[in-house]
């Protein structure tokens, strides 16, 4: 897992490749605290265009405020 900090909150997250019938898809599952709450969510995409995708959720999950 790989940790970022977006605005003073900490974001975890990790990526994967997995293999599905009809190809290969690209995952990534982030976490982080939002006040009382913990917010947990993914994002997932046909896994040849991760090299597009991944920048700009992690650029998102940078600019998280709460």
């Amino acid at each position: 897992m790989i940790r970022t900090d977006a605005d003073g909150i900490p974001v975890t997250w990790m990526d994967c490749k997995a293999y599905c019938l009809d190809g290969n898809l690209y995952s990534l599952v982030f976490l982080f605290r939002a006040q009382e709450q913990t917010v947990l969510g993914n994002f997932h995409c046909s896994f040849p265009h991760y090299d597009v995708w991944k920048p700009a959720v992690l650029k998102l999950l940078a600019m998280v405020r709460v």
